[in-house]
């Protein structure tokens, strides 16, 4: 355990970073001859480039937000949580509990399946199925972390498939279609690959229905909902009434974002279709959009959930992770940190 241990406890940072290691307790034994305790406590270690390091401090993990005593903090807007409305508990518990037994790294696994049809393509499903990326790869990465993009998400995998906004009560969980827990999964890859992507956003808006509003909450913590967003309650539409969704729909496309961010948005299947003529399928999928900032947009891309975290290019073969931390007088260092 010390050999495997001490490349990682000895390798110098990027200048200016620090890495940061969540492990376990032997294994830092085998490679310090110190036992951490309690669990979550962290020690920082000060590599000299040739091999060896000194341990310079401990922390437990309230001690960080004390150290940062006198640093100005940005002000955070809470998520906002459901009343539980009849789902047993409040989205943001939802947010929470969906990460359990859910590893970091687990989204490089994650296989969303494809669609299926009965019968011949609608047309929108054909301009789904025949859309082609404009931009792709490294190329589109660039793109994105330079922010001005609308993401239009589908919410991801539901228990069921069915057309709920009929009979179904906005403000009432219970009455609506939720998540299942592959849909969980996707929720969980979406937010692990912008993380890791480092996809800057700025605003994230979502419809009332529950899983919208789950999908947003898991993948991306903040949030705020826009009932223009919503279905219609209807299971076949007129053309009058398609033409009111896609007057709902095409303000939040074609809005350019903050400068330096992109616009998230999670929402449904018709309202997209009626704003641009494709049928957003599997659940999960995204569609990127480029607004031109005079009413109109381009696509340029769709990713299925997974597909997020293989934008990134990180290797899912090496777990350790470098962060720049401002707060410490010792740079670079690195911090081992154990798991809660």
């Amino acid at each position: 355990m010390r050999e495997n241990v001490t490349p990682l406890l000895t390798a110098v940072p990027d200048t200016g970073t620090n890495t940061i290691i969540v492990g376990h307790d032997d294994l830092f034994e085998a490679g310090t001859g110190i036992y951490p305790d309690p669990q979550g406590i962290a020690y920082l270690l000060k590599p000299d480039g040739n091999g060896e390091f000194e341990l310079i401090a401990n922390l437990l993990p309230e001690e960080w937000v004390e150290l940062s005593e006198g640093v100005e903090l940005p002000e955070v807007t809470p998520m906002e949580v459901e009343p539980s409305g009849g789902m047993g508990n409040g989205t943001g518990q939802i947010a929470a509990e969906s990460s359990q037994g859910w590893t970091p790294g687990d989204s490089f696994s994650l296989v969303t399946p494809p669609p299926t049809y009965e019968g011949p393509l609608a047309p929108g499903e054909q301009a789904n199925a025949e859309f082609v990326d404009q931009l792709e790869g490294e190329e589109l990465l660039d793109e994105l972390q330079d922010g001005g993009y609308v993401i239009y998400f589908r919410h991801a995998q539901t228990e069921r498939d069915f057309a709920d906004q009929v009979t179904a009560d906005v403000n009432n969980f219970s009455t609506q279609r939720v998540l299942s827990e592959f849909g969980v999964k996707q929720s969980l890859a979406i937010g692990e690959g912008f993380e890791l992507a480092e996809i800057p956003i700025g605003s994230v808006t979502t419809s009332d229905y529950a899983r919208a509003v789950e999908t947003a909450a898991i993948a991306f913590g903040e949030y705020q909902k826009d009932s223009a967003l919503n279905f219609l309650p209807f299971e076949d539409y007129t053309d009058a009434q398609v033409e009111e969704m896609r007057a709902n729909v095409l303000p939040l496309l074609t809005a350019v974002p903050e400068t330096g961010t992109n616009s998230i948005i999670v929402g449904h299947d018709d309202l997209f279709e009626a704003g641009t003529g494709i049928y957003p399928d599997p659940q999960g999928i995204a569609y990127v959009l480029d607004p031109d900032g005079n009413g109109g947009f381009e696509i340029v891309a769709n990713l299925l959930p997974e597909e997020w975290v293989e934008l990134s290019g990180v290797n899912p073969e090496v777990p350790v992770v470098s962060l720049t931390v401002s707060t410490t007088t010792y740079l670079p260092a690195t911090l081992w940190i154990f798991n809660k």
